[in-house]
């Protein structure tokens, strides 16, 4: 019965701490608070410090929360000690019922023993609560007596504590205020003290300057004393000039009549000078003919004569053979055998001199007589001996052997394959072209020993003079084609000039040698020179070599130094080299590097293309007259007398006569741009195309400034050339006329392009930055991935320092043009507005991607990757980041989808890499639209040339000449190819519509125009509707998941450009106005790359490196904000295009091709080149003025959709945090700077206490 009583009470406590609990905790957060046990003030009728007190007594554990348990053992604590107490007890208290007063009276009595009395405010609900449990529980009555009994202890201490510390407080705050007091007054007392100090020293401030003011108003007044002083001096000098003035006003008119009269002479003088200008340049041409012709009619004799002496060396010969058989005879029918001796004596004083036109030569006699001019004659070879003359045959050969001397035989047909094993040539080896090369320069030069070292690989120091014209010939492998040359060594004694210069007809190939020992053979350079132009064939490739450099060690010391060889090369356009044919210094190099220019030559020659060749000084005579630009003197008084009509006339003509130069201009400086790119070692090749930029650029310059002397018409909104005029100050701000700087960024660009351009070791394999995408895009191992990478990135290290010096230079030049820095020249803030919002807009769609790329990749590379972290550069396969196509087998959904891989389907179909050329032609032609002319097809270079550093880089070249266009690429046959020869013909496309506009008008408006047309037809190519069409798409459904997972391989191509753009170009305007320091390149650089674009390198990047160098753009000073514009616009342009085509239903299905509706609108974009602002253009195409996010959007919705669908499930974690290691640096140090505070805090109370 004990138990089933204790147990009922148990209940009743634990239901009456739940009730009680459940009114605390309202929130039904399973624990309650010391602010939740407030709510019982109302309920429990005590004061909010009594309830406060009760919840520390039931906190045993401190830790600021009660639970249910704690709450309900602190009710039932007393319950332990008073369950033993016997029954009888216990029945007695159950079975004495007292009535309603006595328990009224017995409550009051306990409430009194406990010291309750008047506590409680709510003493009837505890009375309530007693009454039940003496009714039903005297044990547990018991226990809420003592329950009471504790609680009323603590609330009485507590009262006593509260007033304890009120006590406390209020002595406190009386001490406080008593120490405020204090110190206020002391603080008044120091105010007033430092008050005094600073009136004080205001007095002696204000005395100071009250004396200095009266100093120098005083040497004021003495100045003002002067100035008085010399203005009554001046005013005494105007009267004396206004006296004089109207002696100066008749002696004005009088010259003004004079100067009239003057001006009359200057006009009839100068009408008569044009005049005798005309009759004097007649007779330039007429004595030009008259020379020309002279020069031919000497040609012929010396032809005649030439001929002449040969038939008569020939019938010497005959002479001679018959003469020493008559001896012979003589000698026989005598028997005279001294006499036969004597004359075989006398014949073997005729020696050959290495002639290959004459086998003997008379040798100048022993005695004092010299030998006669006719001793020079050369006679023929000995090829029309009859084969009965055996005898004087033998006796010949034998004189001939013996004649050789040092030169040994002479090297002819036979000779070819004797050293052809040294060019990797075989023995037996047909050649498959066969060039003339002729050497040429002064006596004793070393022509001969530098031939003879190329063919036999020796040097001998005993050759004689060459007699006449001496043959060998040599066999060498260039691009594994045998070449066959045939080398001419020309005598160089004034008294064969006539005869050696016959040997420059026809050649393929002129070497003039000279002395760097002796500066009279330099000097005799010019003239043979001469002769060269006048005689050489226009596409005859003409080298200067400097021979014998082994004579002078230091190149200071020697007679001709380097860079006066290198000068006079550059006077001619031709090759330029120095050699030592005794050490055999860079012989070979030479002739394999004219060999192969002619051999590109030949080639042009078969395809029916004859270019002008950087090496060619012929060519650029043909143009040296009209491709100078020179100022045209604008007399502005005549200008100001013209209507607007006249003076836009004048400016058509004057542009029209600048428009030929120009053009012809900039077809030489491509063409030389474009020979240079496809040999990056030919230092040659170089140097010339920077010559020729040189005047490209001066020439710019010149119309510019031209143009701005029409500033009238150009600020005319109404006038008709304003546009025209404001298109040749945009193209003309490339040129610099101060000489030093020009110099300074020349230089400095070569360097950096130098440094770009070098290639450097990878597992063996020699590698450029150019070539790096596609090896790094083939590799699987993270290790191969990041060692590559960083050996890519070591490349621009040296190109730091340049890099800096090149944006000085630049921002002087920018403020000497009266601009802040170089980006206002670059940039605008209007353009860098729209940007802005372009990407606001972009933003969440490139988050999403970023998103799941990143989670795909983190399972593809565990570890390496954090889910809200940036990803690792490296792990792309790209350089940048910026394309993640190699990406799509590893990241993209739907697995068992088969993908888009055009590279399969090629090969099956036998394509070669100019067939995918072939296809994006006819993708045109289908638009109506031009088709490529044969000129592209012959001279452009579609794949890598074996064995051979040139540019890989795609590119399209506009040749400013008729239908000359070309593209250089290293193709192969893979999706992304596909797309890139697509955009590439874009631009080709782009050339061929605008080509017969003026040159001004002959570009893009805007630079991502030109590269977002060429992306919107690569989009167009590369919709499954149009794949299909041709054949290289198979099994494709058009299912959901079909369209998503083409649109993710889209994605991967397109939408992770542009964060890389806006990061990089921002990067480079930070650097151009001083915001980045070049202490901060590489810092701010990945900064900006993350915060952007979500990338960062494997590990921290150190200040050494210049890693935003590694991009072609920041290396070239190209601008690359326009690659975003062109990012966003191509599916503007796309849009517009597919709406004219008539197309329905999702975008990216959307196929052109054979639209002449969308060609037509296409033309609007292309044809009109830059004629028209790029606002106009765009409203004329697709009906707004500014660049739209909203067809890129559209393009990309059905992929937006299904990756926010990811998101809602909660399987996508969106965004990354950049710097972590910065930000928990930055909370350490608010830690430190806040615990300070605490410290300083409490030492003032300290102090102040």
């Amino acid at each position: 019965m004990g138990d089933e009583i204790n147990g009922n009470v148990q209940d009743l406590i634990a239901a009456k701490a739940a009730e009680l609990f459940n009114s605390c905790d309202t929130e039904q957060k399973g624990f309650i608070i010391r602010k939740d046990m407030q709510r019982l003030r109302d309920e429990l009728g005590v004061e909010p410090e009594q309830l406060e007190d009760v919840f520390d007594s039931l906190d045993n554990d401190h830790n600021g929360f009660l639970t249910l348990e704690e709450f309900t053992s602190g009710f039932g604590m007393f319950l332990g000690n008073q369950m033993e107490c016997n029954n009888e007890d216990e029945q007695e208290l159950i079975e004495h019922i007292p009535d309603d007063k006595e328990e009224e009276q017995v409550f009051h009595h306990t409430l009194e023993t406990l010291g309750a009395k008047d506590l409680y405010e709510d003493e009837e609900t505890i009375m309530g609560l007693w009454v039940k449990l003496r009714e039903t529980d005297p044990v547990l009555l018991r226990q809420f007596e003592q329950f009471i009994g504790q609680a009323t202890e603590e609330i009485k201490r507590s009262k006593s504590d509260h007033r304890s510390i009120e006590a406390a407080l209020h002595s406190k705050s009386s001490v406080y205020d008593d120490e405020i007091k204090r110190l206020y007054d002391e603080m008044e007392q120091q105010i007033k003290i430092e008050k005094s100090k600073v009136l004080e020293e205001e007095k002696l401030k204000e005395r100071e300057l009250r004396e200095q003011m009266e100093e120098e108003l005083r040497i004021k007044e003495q100045q003002l004393a002067e100035v008085i002083k010399t203005q009554r001096e001046l005013e005494l000098k105007l009267l004396h000039t206004n006296l004089n003035e109207t002696e100066t006003k008749n002696d004005n008119e009088r010259l003004q009549k004079e100067k009239i009269e003057l001006e009359q002479q200057l006009q009839d003088i100068a009408r008569n000078f044009e005049e005798s200008k005309h009759y004097i340049s007649q007779l330039q041409i007429q004595t030009k003919k008259e020379k020309r012709d002279r020069a031919k009619h000497a040609l012929s004799l010396t032809e005649n004569l030439a001929i002449e002496r040969e038939n008569l060396v020939k019938e010497l010969d005959t002479l001679k053979s018959l003469n020493k058989r008559l001896v012979d005879e003589r000698d026989v029918h005598h028997g005279g055998n001294s006499q036969g001796r004597d004359l075989s004596s006398s014949h073997s004083t005729l020696k050959r001199q290495g002639s290959v036109l004459s086998d003997y030569f008379t040798a100048p006699h022993r005695g004092n007589s010299e030998p006669e001019e006719d001793d020079d004659v050369m006679s023929p070879s000995n090829n029309d001996e009859s084969e009965s003359d055996t005898g004087s045959t033998q006796n010949r050969n034998h004189i001939r052997n013996r004649g050789l001397g040092a030169r040994q035989q002479p090297v002819g047909a036979n000779a070819v394959f004797q050293h052809s094993e040294l060019m990797n040539v075989a023995p037996n080896a047909v050649p498959d072209r066969m060039f003339k090369i002729a050497f040429i320069g002064d006596s004793g030069v070393g022509k001969t020993s530098f031939i003879q070292r190329f063919c036999t690989d020796n040097f001998n120091e005993a050759f004689s003079a060459t007699i006449g014209v001496d043959l060998q010939a040599k066999m060498l492998n260039i691009d594994n084609r045998v070449i066959a040359l045939q080398l001419w060594d020309t005598a160089g004694q004034e008294r064969f000039r006539s005869i050696t210069k016959q040997y420059f007809r026809k050649s393929d190939g002129i070497i003039l040698v000279y002395d760097v020992s002796s500066e009279v053979t330099f000097r005799n350079v010019r003239a043979w020179m001469t002769s060269v132009q006048e005689l050489a064939e226009e596409d005859c490739v003409i080298a200067l070599v400097g021979n014998k450099t082994d004579l002078c060690n230091d190149d200071d010391q020697r007679p001709v130094k380097y860079k006066d060889g290198a000068k006079l090369a550059d006077e001619y356009q031709c090759l330029f080299f120095e050699s030592s044919a005794r050490l055999g210094t860079s012989v070979i190099e030479i002739m394999e590097a004219i060999a192969r220019l002619m051999q590109e030559k030949d080639d042009r020659l078969r395809k029916g293309e004859n270019i002008i060749d950087v090496s060619s000084k012929t060519k650029k005579r043909e143009h040296e007259e009209i491709v100078e630009c020179n100022d045209i003197e604008i007399d502005n008084d005549k200008l100001d007398k013209m209507s607007m009509k006249e003076q836009e006339e004048y400016v058509i003509s004057i542009l029209n006569e600048y428009d030929k130069n120009l053009t012809t201009l900039a077809y030489i400086t491509s063409s030389a741009e474009f020979e240079t790119h496809l040999y990056l070692n030919d230092t040659n090749r170089k140097r010339i195309t920077e010559k020729y930029y040189e005047s490209y650029r001066g020439c710019l310059k010149t119309i510019a400034t031209m143009g701005r002397k029409f500033k009238g018409l150009m600020n005319n909104n109404h006038s008709s050339v304003r546009w025209l005029l404001i298109r040749t100050q945009a193209i003309g701000d490339a040129g610099e006329t101060n000489t030093v700087i020009k110099n300074d960024l020349q230089k400095l660009k070569g360097r950096i392009k130098e440094i770009y351009h070098k290639k450097f070791t990878w597992n063996t394999t020699r590698l450029g930055i150019d070539e790096v995408p596609e090896v790094l895009g083939s590799l699987e191992s993270p290790d191969d991935l990041l060692a590559l990478w960083n050996a890519t990135y070591e490349v621009p290290i040296s190109m730091r320092d340049h890099y800096a010096t090149l944006i000085a230079v630049q921002n002087q030049q920018a403020k000497q043009n009266r601009l802040n820095d170089k980006t206002d020249s670059t940039t605008n803030n209007e353009e860098r507005r729209i940007v802005e919002q372009l990407w606001q807009e972009l933003k969440p769609l490139h988050r999403l991607l970023h998103a799941y790329v990143r989670q795909q990749m983190s399972k593809l590379y565990p570890g390496l990757i954090q889910l809200d972290q940036p990803i690792p550069v490296h792990l792309t396969k790209d350089i940048f980041g910026s394309m993640m196509t190699y990406l799509e087998k590893d990241v993209l959904p739907f697995p068992h989808i088969k993908g888009i891989d055009l590279g399969p389907s090629m090969k099956r179909k036998n394509f070669t890499e100019e067939k995918i050329f072939h296809y994006a032609d006819e993708f045109f032609t289908s638009l109506n639209l031009t088709e490529a002319p044969d000129k592209f097809w012959n001279l452009s270079v579609f794949k890598k040339i074996p064995d051979r550093h040139m540019g890989c880089h795609p590119a399209a070249f506009d040749m400013y000449k008729h239908d000359d266009v070309r593209i250089r690429m290293c193709t192969s046959l893979t999706s992304r190819d596909f797309y890139v020869v697509h955009h590439e013909m874009g631009h080709i496309q782009h050339y061929l519509q605008y080509k017969s506009l003026p040159f001004w008008f002959r570009r893009s408006p805007h630079g991502a125009f030109s590269e977002a047309i060429g992306d919107a037809i690569a989009l167009a190519a590369m919709s499954p509707t149009h794949l299909k069409r041709i054949g290289l798409l198979e099994n494709y459904a058009s299912s959901r998941e079909d369209n998503i997972k083409f649109l993710f391989s889209q994605g991967l191509s397109r939408l992770f450009l542009p964060p890389y753009a806006y990061a990089l170009d921002i990067w480079r305007w930070s650097v151009y106005n001083g915001s980045i320091q070049p202490f901060q390149y590489n810092k701010q650089y990945w900064n900006l790359v993350c915060k952007y674009q979500g990338m960062k390198p494997a590990k921290p990047r150190h200040e050494k490196y210049f890693d935003a160098g590694t991009k072609l753009h920041v290396a070239f000073d190209l601008s690359y904000i326009k690659y975003f514009l062109a990012h966003v616009f191509q599916f503007q342009i796309f849009d517009v295009l597919c709406q004219e085509a008539g197309h329905t239903g999702p975008l990216h299905l959307c196929d052109l091709h054979g639209s002449i509706a969308a060609g037509k609108k296409l033309k609007i974009l292309l044809g009109l080149g830059s004629s028209k602002p790029w606002e106009d253009l765009l409203e004329e195409f697709a009906g707004i003025r500014t660049f739209s996010a909203k067809s890129c959007l559209r393009y990309f919705q059905p992929l937006r959709d299904y990756l926010e669908e990811l998101v809602a499930k909660g399987e996508l974690t969106v965004g990354w945090t950049c710097d972590e290691a910065n930000k928990s640096n930055y909370k350490q140090l608010f830690h430190i700077k806040f615990i300070l505070f605490l410290l300083m805090n409490m030492i003032f109370s300290m102090n102040f206490l």
